[in-house]
């Protein structure tokens, strides 16, 4: 079975289809997980969580496009993909599909989700925290005309995570307009 989903896979991808140059590879492919995968002109393989990951991009970097090269996983029932293209992105529907994401995981499917709400990423980290899930970050972003790829077990601990960054930016600049003196 999985030597011949891995052909089937193998047979889609690299007869079937053109590779572009914004698709991901993958290997250690089983019937219901995704080992590795290589980002865009990344240099390396990355091992993915068996449960849940979580790829997040800069404001130059498209996810959708990486999302679509993956959707033969999610066809074949083996890392299931969720992306914000697909779905609404109002926080409290956001915070259902993190409900229903963590509630799959935890019956053991693989899911990558590629998004660009630190909404929905806060929402996944607390709920794979208080179900004790594995859960990795990706991230993807461009430095000097270079795209890079960064990962970690802690989304605090991602170097370039722009999401972030951008929200207390955003923060800083409310903050700015009042005055907070009674606070020192």
């Amino acid at each position: 079975m999985i030597l011949l989903l891995q052909k089937n896979l193998y047979l889609k991808i690299n007869k079937g289809l053109v590779m572009h140059y914004l698709d991901c590879e993958y290997a250690n492919v089983t019937d219901n997980r995704t080992g590795e995968i290589k980002f865009p002109r990344d240099d390396k393989f990355r091992n993915l969580s068996p449960a849940i990951n979580i790829v997040t991009s800069d404001c130059m970097y498209d996810l959708d496009n990486v999302a679509d090269s993956l959707m033969i996983l999610d066809e074949s029932h083996i890392t299931y993909i969720w992306a914000d293209s697909k779905n609404r992105m109002h926080p409290a529907n956001l915070k259902d599909e993190a409900e229903r994401i963590i509630a799959f995981a935890e019956k053991q499917y693989q899911w990558l989700v590629f998004t660009d709400s630190l909404f929905f990423v806060k929402e996944l980290r607390l709920l794979a925290l208080q179900k004790k899930l594995d859960i990795k970050y990706f991230n993807i972003y461009f430095e000097n005309n270079v795209l890079e790829a960064e990962e970690s077990d802690d989304m605090y601990s991602l170097n370039h995570f722009s999401l972030l960054n951008e929200s207390i930016s955003q923060f800083e600049r409310e903050t700015d307009l009042y005055d907070l003196s009674f606070a020192e």
